[in-house]
């Protein structure tokens, strides 16, 4: 429950109920001009058990970036889906509970 200590003013009762939404992302670089390659979503109950794993890779419309850093090869995004393609989803899965994200 640490992870939710001060988050705000809500009852112990209603924080033991929040899901967390974890998000993380692989980019072709650090840069505003980057673009996401993959984006993972996990959602856990607060003392940490995993309810639901989603993950897809995304086309970058460029190259893929430092493939050494995030394992992500060319062929593996040639023909999946653009980042407009995922939105959706994603905020679907974070509408869920209480979103954390890791960049």
């Amino acid at each position: 429950m640490a992870l939710l200590d001060g988050v705000n003013a809500q009852s112990p009762q209603a924080q033991s109920s929040v899901r967390l939404v974890v998000v993380d992302v692989e980019t072709t670089g650090v840069y505003n001009n980057d673009r996401i390659v993959e984006v993972a979503v996990v959602t856990t109950s607060p003392d940490g058990t995993i309810l639901d794993e989603w993950e897809t890779l995304v086309n970058p419309g460029r190259d893929v970036g430092p493939t050494h850093l995030h394992g992500i090869v060319a062929s593996m995004v040639s023909g999946g889906r653009v980042w407009l393609d995922s939105q959706s989803e994603i905020l679907g899965r974070c509408s869920s509970g209480r979103c954390l994200c890791l960049l």
